[in-house]
């Protein structure tokens, strides 16, 4: 630019009629320090406001891609229990309950049932109660299983209807539920014993609640048909207040039959019980007559047992070890022979 005389007049002329004041660097620096963290703070609210309002305009359009997922397992959506009606749920639904009671969840589950006269002195939930037969005087049959708290879904009838002879956990708690009425879905399966009948093999299961105060016993077809509910094999859950200790002599003989339903598919005296021992005891060795044995599971006192001790004459003489935790023996017991009189 070339150096205009009248303009550089004027030009001094003003700064000396209004000058600048002088720079304040620090001011500087902090209102630029305030207006960055403004324009942070705009910047994420509208982010925020954006993200919202994409939602709720998601919520408002089709599930496009419903079609091209892989399909849910069958009854992972669906209710696989609903409850059973003045019952309460879990545990609290267990135990002793009034003969009305039991009386009036067996209506709900089977309907009006021609109940046996004679009737125990405790019912309790999940008890198998005796009914008459039809048309046949002094003769009774299987009659009702006592609910517990739930009533079986058809998704849950068709899950088990899919595995019939559940080998998982999980399988095999869903079975026992449909069987007791209860839900049993978030116990664990503590032991499962296998034994032969002659309507084919079975599994007895043991499973106990998160509490470990009260365990389930169910007897699982693995081939053939189901059980029928007989005294041995029908399926029940107990609890610890109302379930006496048995005595080490007792786990084996107190339930215990001969050759009864296992004529041609397996030899020998059949242990077969369940119920509650000591706590102390995690372990419990059978040591037959003819030289088989046996090793029980137990926990935190529960226990189920299903054992054919292979002797061909059917003898049920035996030796009984109870373990502790640390494979301590805790006692040992003789089972005597049994003698008909």
């Amino acid at each position: 630019m070339q150096n205009d005389p009248e303009i550089g007049a004027e030009l001094d002329r003003l700064a000396n009629g209004d000058p600048l004041a002088p720079v304040d660097v620090t001011g500087l620096l902090q209102r630029g320090r305030r207006g960055r963290r403004r324009r942070r703070i705009a910047s994420a609210s509208g982010l925020a406001a954006g993200v919202a309002v994409i939602a709720v305009g998601a919520a408002l359009v089709p599930d496009i891609g419903a079609a091209q997922r892989e399909p849910a397992a069958a009854g992972a959506g669906a209710a696989l229990f609903t409850p059973m009606p003045g019952v309460p749920q879990g545990e609290a639904a267990l135990g002793k309950i009034t003969r009305a009671e039991a009386e009036r969840r067996c209506t709900i589950r089977y309907g009006v049932q021609p109940l046996a006269t004679f009737h125990p002195s405790v019912y309790r939930a999940t008890m198998g109660l005796m009914s008459r037969v039809p048309g046949k005087k002094n003769m009774f049959g299987p009659g009702c299983v006592v609910p517990g708290d739930s009533k079986p879904t058809a998704a849950a009838l068709a899950k088990v209807k899919a595995d019939p002879a559940p080998r998982t956990a999980d399988g095999q708690l869903l079975s026992c539920s449909v069987l007791l009425w209860h839900d049993l879905t978030k116990w664990r399966v503590v032991s499962t014993e296998q034994g032969a009948t002659d309507l084919g093999r079975v599994l007895r299961m043991l499973a106990v609640s998160p509490t470990g105060r009260s365990a389930a016993s169910c007897d699982l077809p693995l081939s053939g048909q189901a059980m029928p509910l007989m005294k041995s094999s029908t399926p029940s859950i107990r609890t610890a207040q109302n379930e006496p200790l048995m005595s080490l002599s007792g786990v084996g003989v107190y339930e215990g039959s001969g050759q009864i339903g296992c004529k041609s598919n397996c030899t020998g005296w059949t242990y077969t019980n369940f119920g509650r021992v000591d706590p102390a005891i995690t372990r419990i060795h059978f040591k037959a007559v003819n030289g088989a044995t046996h090793d029980l599971t137990v926990a935190n006192g529960w226990y189920a047992l299903w054992w054919a001790n292979g002797d061909p004459k059917s003898r049920r003489a035996a030796t009984v070890t109870a373990y502790n935790a640390s494979g301590r023996p805790l006692k040992t017991v003789k089972i005597p022979e049994f003698k008909l009189k």
